[in-house]
């Protein structure tokens, strides 16, 4: 059966106008949307074109129209006739490069929105000669898409061919195979509709609070990084989601009901009824643990009609991509300042024997005494994209939203200034603070908030910043400390006895 896909009719075109208006030959570029789950119709919300890589574009011609024309050697004269023109144009791609800007654009997409697949300018006769090329480039593409990857339904990405002589859109789903055949791509059936004024929104405040005990002897060098172990952790909300009751506007939310509502009343409120933690169970010793705490904003979209469980899923899983890019950014900055640090002079010495030892960058200050660690995670904030749909980007410590605006100019292609009036910041900084301490006879250590702090479990429309807190406690040390307090409190408690007596 022929998929049908659906482009938005008022983004797409207005896409198409400025890059037939701007006398671009070739481009190339993601598509954002949806692939369907169960039918045949998937969307496509909008168009994003690859940014150019040190000045170099992402798509070049090889090859060109030749006019072979016959020439009179004796007088030098131009026959009466040319033999027929031939196009033996095609197109080279830097892959990886259009791979990456998918995987950079991915993390910044709400849920229910995905990169789907790519748009190609050309030439019909430039494209057709490249269709192996390009279905490598959608492979690539794919391959960054984790979480599609990991549906329970067949991943057929998208392929929009935009011909530029003459003016036509043929779309194609492309069969990840491991090698490229004439079957490997399949013809779709192409459509535009209004898309943008159908969408609703879901958002909610998820709290969490999730513990990685450290056992001894873990290694957390390149091999076996902390980051593995805590995007690991991070799936045990996915279990908690899964089993949570579900209020939407206040109602507990049923199976088989569908997405409705009219033009005025597409933004919704959620609320997971979360069961408590149950913690995993780990055999060692433990030496230290990370602490993942805070409250994120979630959002995700959904279609008119659709069924609301599935919106739901999309605010799940927007939730969860939330917390994993958070750590990927810190873990590569993280791992970015220890690279600079064995290349720095000061540095160095502290950056090889960091790198010796297989200490991994972000237990870095942690090594040097300073305990316990805090680590402020990623601030997410939102960002208009098009037609009150936002995208979401993520603020460290020192970064303004001048960063967001390059940023977003460089991966979506915006030429408009982004104004800060119109960037939603939906986490501010908070004052909260986790402090966790080993204790070899107590499993589960307790929690200490900072003086002033709400409980964490309260929500707000502006919630706490999430915090990533790294303790490592040694275990003789803690003896030792025992030993002098218990040792103090009986020689205050002789003092006090005599002083009794005396009386």
């Amino acid at each position: 059966m022929v998929r049908t896909v659906v482009g938005d009719e008022a983004q797409i075109e207005a896409f198409l106008d400025s890059l037939f208006a701007s006398s671009a030959s070739v481009q190339i570029g993601l598509l954002i949307g949806r692939l369907s789950t169960g039918s045949n119709r998937d969307v496509v919300f909008g168009l994003v074109p690859t940014p150019t890589k040190d000045g170099e574009q992402a798509c070049k011609v090889l090859g060109s129209t030749t006019q072979q024309q016959s020439k009179d050697l004796g007088d030098k004269r131009k026959s009466a006739r040319a033999k027929p023109s031939i196009d033996s144009s095609s197109l080279m791609l830097d892959i990886d490069w259009v791979a990456e800007h998918a995987r950079q654009v991915s993390r910044m997409l709400l849920g229910g929105m995905h990169v789907v697949g790519i748009y190609c300018l050309g030439t019909e006769v430039s494209i057709k000669n490249s269709l192996a090329t390009l279905w490598q480039a959608v492979r690539a593409v794919a391959s960054t898409q984790s979480l599609l990857a990991d549906a329970e339904f067949v991943f057929e990405p998208l392929l929009l061919q935009v011909s530029s002589s003459p003016r036509r859109l043929s779309c194609r789903s492309c069969l990840l195979e491991s090698n490229f055949t004439p079957a490997s791509i399949k013809p779709c059936e192409w459509k535009l509709g209004k898309l943008r004024p159908t969408l609703h929104s879901f958002t909610c405040h998820h709290t969490f609070k999730i513990r990685l005990p450290l056992l001894e002897n873990t290694d957390f060098g390149k091999d076996q990084p902390l980051r593995k172990l805590l995007l690991y952790e991070i799936q045990h909300e996915v279990e908690r989601l899964k089993a949570a009751p579900v209020l939407v506007d206040g109602i507990m939310a049923e199976e088989n009901v569908l997405v409705l509502g009219n033009a005025s009343d597409t933004s919704h409120d959620v609320q997971f009824l979360l069961p408590f933690n149950q913690e995993e169970s780990r055999e060692g010793v433990v030496v230290g643990i990370v602490g993942l705490h805070g409250t994120v904003h979630a959002r995700a979209y959904a279609l008119l009609r659709e069924p609301l469980a599935r919106a739901l899923s999309y605010l799940k899983e927007d939730i969860v991509a939330s917390l994993r890019s958070r750590i990927d950014l810190l873990c590569d900055v993280a791992e970015q300042e220890l690279e600079n640090a064995q290349l720095g002079e000061n540095g160095s010495e502290m950056g090889s024997s960091l790198k010796a030892n297989g200490i991994h960058a972000l237990l870095a200050s942690c090594s040097k005494g300073s305990l316990p660690c805090s680590f402020l995670l990623p601030r997410r904030v939102l960002v208009p994209w098009s037609s009150g749909v936002f995208i979401s980007d993520y603020l460290l410590e020192n970064e303004t939203i001048q960063d967001v605006n390059e940023r977003c100019r460089e991966l979506f292609g915006r030429n408009d200034p982004l104004e800060l009036s119109m960037v939603v910041e939906p986490e501010v900084m908070g004052s909260f603070a986790a402090i966790e301490s080993i204790n070899p006879g107590i499993s589960r250590p307790a929690y200490k908030k900072s003086v002033g702090t709400e409980d964490l479990g309260s929500h707000s429309n502006k919630e706490k910043f999430p915090t990533l807190a790294l303790t490592h406690d040694n275990p003789n040390k803690f003896f030792q400390y025992t030993i002098v307090g218990a040792l103090t409190a009986v020689l205050l408690g002789v003092v006090i006895a005599l002083s009794v007596w005396k009386r």
